[in-house]
């Protein structure tokens, strides 16, 4: 069951935005009355809704930007604030999603995972044995991609366990 947020309390920030177009309520107003009646507003008091994009940069969005370590001026605009916070957002979430896949792709974790299947297969194996192999292997081969790799590398590290064959 997906969750309704437009059922949830309007945020200061949406209450804000409503006061400085004029709009009033009585009582609760949720996000989603909120969100419409800013949308209406915008829509239809174009000035306004420059007047608002324009004004400068709220506190929260300079100390935004600090915590993202992007520069800005006294001159910057609410809007210019927000489009710096949302790249600087993108590119910091881009980055961690880059590292992670750098993770799962790199070999350490490739030979954490392939360790069980080796050990079904050699049940010698042990993990001080399988890390010698795979480090002789990222040595020689250092964009090694597969468990056929490492099957390899075990073999000819422990030649003395393949000599029947």
């Amino acid at each position: 069951m997906t969750h309704d947020w437009r059922n949830d309390p309007a945020t200061e920030a949406q209450k804000d935005k409503m006061l400085f177009f004029g709009c009033e309520w009585d009582g609760e107003i949720t996000k989603g009355e909120a969100s419409d009646a800013i949308t209406y507003c915008a829509q239809n008091f174009p000035d306004k809704e420059n007047a608002w994009q324009s004004r400068p940069a709220t506190e929260q969005q300079k100390v935004r930007l600090q915590e993202l370590d992007e520069e800005w001026d006294e001159e910057m605009t609410y809007s210019e604030a927000k489009d710096v916070i949302r790249e600087a957002e993108l590119n910091a979430a881009h980055e961690a999603e880059q590292a992670e896949i750098d993770y799962y792709c790199s070999s350490g974790f490739r030979a954490q995972l392939y360790f069980d299947d080796c050990n079904d297969i050699y049940p010698w194996l042990t993990s001080e044995k399988y890390d010698q192999a795979v480090g002789r292997l990222t040595e020689t081969n250092p964009n090694w991609t597969g468990l056929g790799d490492v099957f390899k590398a075990i073999e000819q590290t422990f030649p003395e366990y393949f000599h029947d064959r």
